[in-house]
């Protein structure tokens, strides 16, 4: 069997294009959210933890790496992908093993779905919440936090439309609009960190909601499905791996910056710091601004994250209607069909969920987890099980087994406390909806000094606001309807 392919490579990335890619990869909305990891773990905890889990999920790229190297035979060979590395992996390995070579590729596959989807759900809520706490900040309307949904809704035709672009190359013209637009938006978001630092001694150094701040951090390191591809383009491939190299570099990098961003905005707000960074920045323009400009990028790379999804799942339908002869209009219409089922999908459980400190931690606790820890050491352990002996077999088992044990710690704990917190918050709001369920349809009447006050249900105050920002944004100054609209 020709492993990863027979035919000549294509290597076009230099070392420098590598690099830059693997930290736009890897900096995306995650490093807003270590702020918050760091108020769970505290300070002294949450630099050690980044640098722990830093370690290991590159450490895991490197797994990735070496079954390649083991696997490529003939210089001219092109290296495998993550998903034949995982049907390959067992193929070579162990002889009562072999056989499960494709349920593990499969295995991956839906574990890859499931992050890329868990990854654009909460890239939805990011922009939704984003842009509600921008129109809070603007007072355009009567928003409150809870509203996030009918900027969910709002959001949800033209993220539709971006997805039935088939092209990465169009998509990915976009995508560079908006990293530079996200470089700029971090730069005055560390800015603000570094202006006015509080003293240290009022922040903790240590903090037990351990879970969350290994699963959040989980989720930020998940680069691993852009790494091989990466790989395989590369002109020089020893400079990925090497111990100056691309990936290391990177790591190294990121590392800092996520210690950094997560201490400083920690520091700067303590305890009550927002989800994301951004909700928690000054009602200023400057910081309104940031608001929208990451909205906007996020926006662009919503489709990209959709891309990789899409990419997995949508062959395996396209060969079910091939396989029964279905003419290619009905083909497209059902590729455009499910593209869209896959983005109102996401919006669906974003609407559900709609706590993005949650969902990050949920998603970096089960896929990303497993993705980017638990999956690549068990590959590598099956690899180079019979290609080591005497120490290094008993260091393979101990060095795997420990990492192992880790990652399935990090699943199951990280796994449980979202859940618990997604319950606990679903029963706080239906409480609240309990409590206010007469005025659901009917408006109340309060009777202050024989003066009659009428409040409307909430349904109408929301029309209301979306009528407000439709105004606003078209430029109406019609003074009779600013009038109404201002009651």
């Amino acid at each position: 069997m020709s492993h990863g392919g027979g035919g000549s490579t294509l290597r076009e990335t230099t070392q420098m294009q590598a690099l830059m890619t693997l930290l736009k990869c890897y900096i995306g909305t995650g490093i807003l959210s270590m702020p918050k990891a760091f108020s769970d773990s505290g300070y002294i905890f949450g630099i050690f933890g980044v640098i722990l889990i830093g370690y290991l999920c590159n450490l895991c790229i490197h797994m990735l790496v070496q079954i390649n190297e083991l696997l490529m035979t003939k210089p001219e060979q092109i290296p495998c992908d993550y998903q034949e590395l995982a049907q390959l992996s067992f193929e070579i390995g162990p002889k009562n093993l072999r056989k499960y070579g494709r349920k593990s590729k499969k295995l991956l596959t839906i574990c890859l779905c499931l992050s890329q989807t868990g990854f654009c759900c909460a890239y939805a809520l990011f922009i939704a919440k984003n842009l509600l706490q921008l129109m809070i900040n603007l007072k355009i309307g009567y928003w409150q936090d809870d509203d996030v949904i009918y900027f969910l809704g709002l959001l949800l035709p033209i993220m539709i439309g971006l997805n039935f672009i088939k092209s990465i190359y169009h998509l990915s013209m976009g995508s560079m609009i908006a990293n530079f637009v996200q470089w700029a938006s971090l730069l005055i978001i560390l800015y603000n960190l570094v202006t006015n630092i509080p003293y240290i001694g009022d922040r903790k150094p240590i903090n037990y909601r351990l879970p969350q701040f290994v699963s959040t951090t989980a989720y930020t390191f998940e680069g691993i499905t852009v790494t091989m591809p990466l790989y395989r383009s590369m002109k020089d491939r020893k400079s990925f791996a090497k111990p100056f190299g691309v990936l290391n570099m990177a790591i190294l990098f990121v590392i800092i910056l996520y210690s950094s961003v997560g201490f400083l905005g920690y520091l700067k707000y303590g305890d009550n710091v927002g989800a994301s960074i951004t909700f928690s920045l000054p009602n200023e323009p400057l910081y309104m601004a940031v608001q929208f400009m990451y909205a906007f990028a996020i926006t662009f790379s919503y489709p990209i994250q959709m891309f990789v999804a899409i990419h997995l799942m949508w062959p395996t339908i396209q060969n079910y209607l091939i396989e029964r002869k279905k003419p290619d209009v009905i083909i497209n219409m059902a590729d455009y069909l499910f593209r869209s089922l896959l983005v109102i999908l996401t919006f669906i459980l974003a609407a559900s969920i709609p706590e993005l400190d949650l969902i990050i931690e949920l998603i970096g606790a089960f896929a990303c987890t497993s993705v980017a820890i638990i999956i690549p050491t068990i590959l590598h352990l099956i690899a180079f099980y019979e290609r080591t002996d005497g120490f290094q077999r008993k260091w393979l088992i101990v060095k795997n087994t420990l990492i192992l044990i880790f990652g399935f710690l990090v699943l199951c704990t990280g796994t449980y406390f979202s859940l618990q917190g997604i319950v606990e918050r679903f029963q706080d709001r239906l409480q609240s909806s309990y409590d206010d369920v007469d005025d659901l349809l009917t408006p109340s009447f309060n009777n202050d000094n024989n003066i009659t006050v009428v409040r409307m249900p909430f349904w109408f105050d929301k029309l209301i606001n979306l009528t407000q920002i439709a105004t606003t944004t078209m430029n109406i100054t019609d003074q009779p309807l600013n009038q109404t609209l201002n009651l």
